[in-house]
């Protein structure tokens, strides 16, 4: 039945009392018998992840004081208040996992003495645990138990209007019971309170919250409504259930606001609703706490957690500047066997199991994966912005064409010619459409720990969300865990219609977790409709399986990252024939290997884009370390596929100085049409080859590397945006000196293939080292154009051949002679030293020189970040078959 909840009446809340008197002081009495496994699903084991440590995580990131929670670690004690607590379910299940001291109020004698006895181990119930409540018998923790009806109750002093029984536990010296508390939690027993009451209790609560970072949580039953506040009176309980207008306009009347508010699930068919609210006083804030919504979003990241089948749900703003580690952000208890990782604003749980890969050295990768998918977003944005301005003024042109060229048409009664009004020119076809900012969606189709995609989720502004994806059942537990803990996960919220009414809606998040086969998630979104437009293949190991899948599933413009670890196939001929098998082509044995590497994975992703009418645009290819890192855009332009095979070589590398002769797989001409002038482009075989079977420098045996991608590297325009994003945002990246340093050195790079490092030739030549200065001033002088490279430390790239850089390496040793009795006739030093030069060699200090040999200050180069680093063991190791009784 409807009842008013405006008034208290003396005999509701004796009835209401002797009804809970007369139930079991057990987990059926208080929840029904028998009780529906959803609405106990908060009755967990405390050291489960997924309970206390993630509950209090998304409470404290309300706004809250209280820092990260490392058991054993906290210095300060903070207090907890249970009302209506009953046999003291959520003291003993979240709240004592979480604080140092719970008071716990319950008008019910029988409940709270069965509480009593439970915290000390020593209940009848088949429940009981016989070791207590946590921290009780230890000694670490308390609780103070306070009987008394809900409506006289002044959390600031417990013990007025109430029966105090024996405090339990870690007793401080000093009585701290009037000192308030940081957390009121109310569950299941403000419907005993009239409006009235229940006003009153609130306001006392929120004077009694310590800070202006305490919390109250609201949890309750919610009856339907109709576009106005709604009370049911239960006549078999005596209590009232209120609809969710009903208890904001209570909110409002207190002076709260809510800040997170969230319908649970899972309940049984025909029981009413459950909400939770966290409101926060208004009154009660700080000066520099104005809780204003935008300001409330900024401080507060997106948080989906379940307790008691609950999400709590959090707003996410798009991170202009993400921060970094913040004292005061979400806080996250640290369970036993588990430590806490943070990279940037992200934290991510890992286990002592080895259940998912991290690598903490690879947070170089993670910072320039970020930077260069918010510039390309940023990019992609403009482009779209610019189109849409340009079908604007397209249709403004085509709304006055109409306009004014309506022909006249002519009366048939009068044959009159009547001329077009343009005062009945309807003016609303004519307005101007807004743009609005183009937001992605991101693959990753290999995440392990999640850590990449919550980054991604919560640093670059036009996410829409990303799909976070492995196969491995232990690695999606901890990604679930990770995008929680994140506040990145399933959320509702309420929506207004038209009508004014309330509609809650489901969000699926914003790291979406996904626990499949990689290449079968891309295949499923190669069509138009399901594309994205960015995938990260990030393996440990080779990427050579998931490309074809990946350049399928990528929108035309769309973005593709790929990390290769296998550096012993692609950067040695060690395993020459696992290369062409992984990537088609042969490796190189020389200096140059590792830009080779880039090379072959290139070719790899253009070869597998080609089948399927897709061309590939590098925007920056890197060799790092111990593997590759490449980021390409994808079009869709069959024009553009025939172009591939001119930017295709093999190579022809010789055994013994390491020159190399390229060879084109194809050539594009130009032909002019004499009539029209138009040119049209001719796609034809490449002559060849370049060189014989010997080498024409040093005589010794050529052999055959690729085909690998013979084009640019770099766009040296979208690097340059790069560099100027890391430059403005250098707190935002914990590597932000080496990425400074890596993306000078490439946005410099010249396009030509491989570079050379002077100590390498002149180990060739047998001849002292000369000066990075004396190699570039000498080539620069001879008209050639120089640059570093980023792929190794103390390398060149130029323009000149190898023959006119050996020429430089002769003139060297000319100046600083050779010990030739040293060396083998048979050696390429003897040949190379006896030829002759075909080049005069200036070694005068070119002026360009001191900017490529590191006079000007600049970190190009990193140190090794750590000891004894290196790709790291795959986690987990091989999967085992489960053996059964039998067959041991």
């Amino acid at each position: 039945m409807t009842s008013s909840a405006g008034s208290r009446d003396e005999t509701v809340v004796q009835a209401g009392l002797q009804y809970w008197e007369t139930q079991p002081a057990s987990l059926d009495g208080v929840l029904g018998a028998p009780y529906p496994a959803s609405m106990h699903s908060d009755h967990v084991n405390s050291s489960s992840i997924s309970s206390p440590s993630c509950v209090w995580s998304h409470l404290r990131s309300v706004h809250s004081d209280l820092p990260i929670l490392i058991p054993g670690e906290s210095a300060k004690r903070y207090r907890a208040l249970d009302v209506g607590a009953g046999i003291g379910r959520v003291t003993a299940d979240v709240l004592l996992h979480l604080v140092s001291d719970v008071g716990l109020l319950e008008p019910v004698r029988p409940f709270i003495e069965e509480a009593h006895r439970r915290c000390l181990g020593i209940s009848t119930s088949e429940e009981n645990d016989a070791s207590g409540w946590t921290g009780i018998r230890d000694g670490t923790k308390s609780v103070s138990f306070f009987r008394g009806p809900l409506q006289d109750f002044d959390p600031a002093q417990p013990r007025r209007h109430t029966e105090e029984l024996k405090r339990l536990g870690n007793v401080p010296e000093t009585d701290d019971t009037n000192s308030g508390f940081d957390v009121v939690w109310c569950q299941w027993c403000l419907g005993h309170l009239n409006d009235e009451d229940l006003v009153v209790f609130l306001k006392r609560s929120t004077a009694a919250l310590r800070n202006s970072r305490s919390l109250i949580v609201v949890k309750e039953n919610l009856c339907s409504e109709k576009k106005v506040p709604r009370t049911v009176f239960d006549e078999e309980d005596s209590s009232w259930t209120r609809s969710d207008l009903a208890f904001k306009k209570i909110f409002e009347d207190v002076g709260l606001q809510i800040i997170r508010q969230k319908v649970q699930h899972g309940l049984p068919a025909g029981l009413y609703p459950v909400k939770m609210y966290v409101p926060n006083s208004l009154a009660h804030q700080r000066p520099t706490d104005k809780m204003s919504d935008r300001q409330l979003v900024c401080e507060t990241p997106l948080v989906d957690h379940i307790y008691c089948g609950v999400e709590w749900r959090q707003q996410v703003p798009n991170v202009d500047t993400p921060k970094g580690k913040d004292p005061e952000g979400p806080p996250i208890l640290v369970p036993e066997g588990f430590s806490l990782y943070t990279e940037n604003n992200a934290h991510i749980l890992i286990s002592s199991k080895d259940e998912a890969f991290l690598n903490p050295v690879q947070e170089f990768n993670r910072d320039l994966s970020v930077a260069c998918i918010r510039v390309w977003s940023e990019d992609l944005n403009r482009e779209k912005e610019d189109k849409f301005k340009r079908a604007e003024e397209r249709r403004a042109q085509r709304l006055e064409q109409t306009v004014w060229e309506k022909p006249k048409r002519e009366d048939e009664a009068t044959g009159e010619v009547s001329t077009m009004n343009l005062d009945a020119v309807e003016t609303g076809t004519s307005k101007p459409r807004v743009y609005h900012p183009h937001k992605f969606v991101l693959l990753e189709a290999l995440s392990a720990t999640g850590l990449r995609s919550i980054r991604y989720a919560k640093e670059i502004p036009l996410v829409r969300f990303v799909i976070a994806n492995d196969l491995e059942p232990s690695a999606t537990a901890a990604m679930r865990r990770n995008v929680e803990i994140n506040g990145l996960g399933p959320f509702e919220e309420e929506i207004a219609t038209q009508d004014g009414q309330q509609v809650v809606k489901s969000n699926a998040g914003k790291v979406r977790v996904h626990e499949d086969d990689a290449c079968a998630l891309m295949y499923n979104h190669r069509t138009e409709k399901t594309h994205v437009d960015v995938v990260d293949l990030d393996p440990y190991g080779t990427a050579a399986p998931f490309i074809d899948a990946a350049v399928q599933a990528i929108n035309s413009g769309g973005l593709l990252c790929v990390t290769c670890t296998d550096m012993s196939v692609l950067a040695t001929t060690n395993y020459a024939e696992k290369c062409f098998s992984n990537y088609g082509g042969m490796p190189v044995k020389a200096e140059y290997s590792h830009e080779a590497a880039l090379r072959l994975v290139l070719n790899t992703i253009s070869t597998s884009a080609s089948r399927y009418g897709r061309y590939i645009e590098p925007l920056l290819s890197l060799s790092i370390d111990f593997y590759v890192r490449i980021f390409v855009r994808v079009h869709a332009a069959p024009i553009e596929v025939k172009k591939a095979a001119s930017k295709t070589a093999i190579y022809y590398v010789c055994c013994g100085c390491a020159s190399f002769h390229e060879q084109k797989l194809g050539r594009v001409t130009e032909k002019t049409n004499k009539r029209s002038g138009a040119v049209n482009l001719q796609y034809k075989t490449a002559t060849g080859p370049p060189v014989n079977s010997t080498c024409p420098e040093c005589g010794f045996t050529m052999h055959l590397a690729g085909p690998m991608w013979s084009g640019p590297l770099h766009n040296p325009e979208f690097v340059h945006k790069v560099v100027k994003h890391v430059d403005q945002n250098v707190k935002h990246y914990g590597t932000s000196m080496r990425m400074k340093g890596m993306l000078s050195v490439a946005q410099e790079e010249l396009d030509v293939p491989f570079y050379f490092t002077p100590g390498k030739v002149a180990g060739i030549f047998h001849c002292s080292t000369p000066s990075l200065g004396d190699v570039t001033s000498a080539l620069l002088n001879g008209g050639h154009q120089v640059s570093r490279s980023h792929a190794s430390a103390g390398s060149l790239k130029t323009t000149a051949t190898r023959a006119e850089i050996h020429d430089v390496f002769r003139a060297w040793a000319q100046r600083h002679p050779v010990r030739m009795d040293r060396i083998s006739e048979v050696s390429p030093a003897a040949k190379l030293l006896n030829k002759d030069m075909t080049t005069q060699v200036d070694f005068q200090k070119h002026p360009e020189s001191a900017r490529l040999t590191g006079d000007v200050k600049i970190v190009r180069y990193q140190q090794n970040p750590a000891p004894n680093w290196g790709p790291g063991s795959r986690a987990g190791g091989k999967r085992k078959r489960e053996q059964s009784d039998e067959s041991r």
